[in-house]
């Protein structure tokens, strides 16, 4: 008999649950889960550095086969999710929760500030088809490409684009090409510890929602064939018993085509083999021994007898499984976000640094009033102050090295070239922004759900004003 192991008697920073609204577990009834990245972990850069050699590959297929080209190797450090690509300057951009250019980068260099206020003002608008967002963890292969792309046709051009939006579609045809021929999932499944993340306490997690009257769902973009494999790797050891994951969920949709699933209405079918290959249309009612493919949720919801905030929806893609969700049916979301492990762990690290220079932060305001007041004090022709605004200039210049010095070594303990996932400067990132508005609550992992039991009330901090003490 398997032995699950404990939930910890507290939540570290894997399991923690991060809560924008009010989320109560107890007026749940149905719980529907994405699998890639939500219900199966994936070690991102391995997976990314096999994605990148299959996408490198088409395109020497192409014809861009110089040895520069074939030169190139994936850094995992160069994108991070939530990043803006400019199809028109060839730029990757970081921009804050008003949509303002906090950081860019032509190709691999980075523009300066100078640079980046010329190319886009204040602000940019995001819903043009110029820019693309790269949403989740699958984007890291050709956001990086793309970059290394964009210094390449910069210096000696690429056969067959003209700009930078035709290198932008040459990957988006390549990395599609990549996954509808599934390379990547058969190397997935021939080498499952290279490439999965395992969590016992997932299916523990699952197990307890089960049997506390839960309608568990899974909703996934990926093929029953392997579907099927890569559950069965990830959750099978770790049930009870003979039990397998299938047991686990009372529907389960493949192929749903999100998020157009979401948005739109699409024939649901009952699929008839292993490979997914032979289907039927989908007649009476739900049962939890068969699979479906398409659908969409709407009809779910008739099926189910319930809708709205009802139903609580768990994924990775913070457009195609969190946003439309929230926006179009009112179901309860959770983003799943397997960067905050790193995230959190890096507020953990730089909390004596972040402490110094909110104390540096504060005595330069106190100084910039008081030389203001006696630049202020000048114009109004009464004593000279002069000398004060001279040492006043002296010490704001020393607290600004010391303020530098503290931010260089913050941003040692994470990522090199965009800084915290969460932040832009000292604002929210877009990622952010959008995490705030539309995820009920978020974490690294499912298993913080778990932690937390199927009764849980999750309760959101109270939000601070910017006049609030």
């Amino acid at each position: 008999m398997t032995t699950f192991p404990p939930w910890p008697s507290e939540a570290d920073s894997q399991l923690r649950v991060h809560v924008n609204r009010t989320l109560n577990l107890r007026t749940i009834k149905a719980i529907g889960y994405d699998m890639d990245y939500t219900l199966v972990g994936y070690q991102a850069a391995q997976w990314e550095e096999r994605a990148y050699a299959y996408l490198k590959q088409n395109l020497i297929e192409y014809g861009w086969d110089s040895p520069e080209f074939k030169a190139l190797e994936f850094d995992a450090e160069r994108v991070i999710r939530g990043l803006i690509v400019d199809q028109d300057l060839g730029n990757l951009l970081k921009v804050n929760r008003f949509a303002y250019v906090k950081q860019a980068r032509h190709g691999l260099d980075a523009l300066s500030f100078d640079a980046a206020r010329q190319a886009y003002g204040t602000s940019i608008d995001l819903t043009t088809d110029r820019f693309t967002q790269l949403d989740t963890l699958f984007s890291l292969s050709e956001g990086c490409i793309f970059a290394q792309l964009v210094d390449l046709f910069d210096r000696q051009g690429l056969p067959g684009v003209y700009d930078y939006r035709g290198i932008w579609s040459a990957v988006r045809k390549a990395l599609d090409e990549a996954h509808i021929e599934g390379e990547l999932k058969r190397d997935l499944l021939k080498d499952p510890d290279n490439y999965l993340v395992r969590d016992p306490l997932a299916a523990r997690t699952l197990l307890e929602q089960k049997r506390a009257g839960k309608t568990l769902m899974l909703i996934t973009n990926s093929g029953w064939a392997f579907t099927r494999q890569v559950m069965a790797l990830a959750y099978d050891p770790y049930l009870p018993d003979e039990m397998t994951w299938r047991e686990l969920f009372d529907v389960v949709i493949v192929s749903s085509r999100k998020p157009g699933f979401f948005t739109g209405t699409h024939r649901l079918f009952e699929v008839m083999d292993d490979e997914g290959q032979h289907l039927k249309p989908f007649a009476g009612q739900l049962r939890s021994d068969a699979v479906y493919l398409g659908g969409d949720a709407g009809q779910l919801e008739g099926l189910l007898g319930l809708s709205g905030d009802e139903i609580l929806y768990v994924g990775d893609h913070i457009y195609g499984d969190v946003i439309v969700s929230k926006n179009l049916l009112d179901w309860r979301t959770c983003l799943i976000l397997a960067e905050m492990e790193q995230e959190v762990a890096y507020l953990e690290a730089i909390r004596p640094l972040q402490e110094q220079v909110d104390g540096l932060m504060a005595q330069k305001q106190r100084l910039e009033i008081e030389y203001d007041r006696a630049r202020a004090n000048d114009l109004l022709g009464q004593q000279s102050t002069r000398k004060k605004q001279g040492m006043l200039r002296e010490q704001l210049v020393s607290l600004d090295q010391d303020l530098g010095d503290c931010l260089r070594s913050m941003g040692k303990h994470t990522n090199p070239y965009w800084g915290s996932l969460m932040r832009a400067g000292a604002d929210e990132s877009l990622l952010a922004q959008q995490v705030e508005r539309y995820a009920c609550v978020y974490a690294a992992r499912i298993s913080g759900l778990g932690l937390a039991t199927p009764f849980h009330y999750f309760r959101s901090k109270r939000s601070m004003l910017p006049h609030d003490l």
